[in-house]
């Protein structure tokens, strides 16, 4: 199931981020579909590829599986800026933690993977715990910005 939904998530999700970044009206119905028949056809053309090919639908499995996750890296990202933002900034090890363990482990995978850098794991593990650590600076240093600037435009 978690495909499926994923996928119908993922769909509508780039229709609609192609239409506001084209500025493509979605108003009707006809307009939504009309949209939607290119990506689907799109997605077809991927799927066939995953049917043809014996290792297809793996190779595309695990870049799925890689970029959701990566994904989630990002969101861990704007929850903490916010809370920072928000005056929240002693609660933000919540959102970090586990921002920063999604940093060390799609990093790590990617430098290692086949399908990534094909790096041997030692260096893929020192890569990704340095990601993760960058990561965290990274925030820790635009989040305490961005809640000065904040702060210091509301005096």
């Amino acid at each position: 199931m978690l495909p499926i939904t994923s996928g119908d998530t993922a769909l509508r999700g780039l229709r609609l981020q192609i239409s506001e970044s084209f500025h493509i009206d979605q108003s009707s119905k006809s307009k939504r579909v009309g949209l939607s028949a290119v990506i689907f056809a799109l997605v077809a053309v991927i799927l066939v590829f995953a049917k043809m090919n014996s290792e297809g639908f793996n190779i595309l499995w695990r870049y799925f599986a890689w970029s959701n996750q990566t994904l989630s890296l990002f969101a861990f990202l704007a929850i903490s800026v916010w809370m920072f933002e928000n005056g929240k900034a002693k609660w933000v090890w919540m959102p970090l933690i586990p921002g920063a363990w999604y940093a060390f482990i799609t990093i790590t995978y990617i430098m290692n993977a086949k399908i990534g850098f094909n790096i041997p794991w030692g260096a893929s593990y020192a890569i990704g715990v340095a990601a993760a650590v960058v990561y965290v600076a990274i925030i820790c240093w635009y989040g305490k910005k961005r809640s000065s600037r904040l702060t210091n435009a509301h005096l």
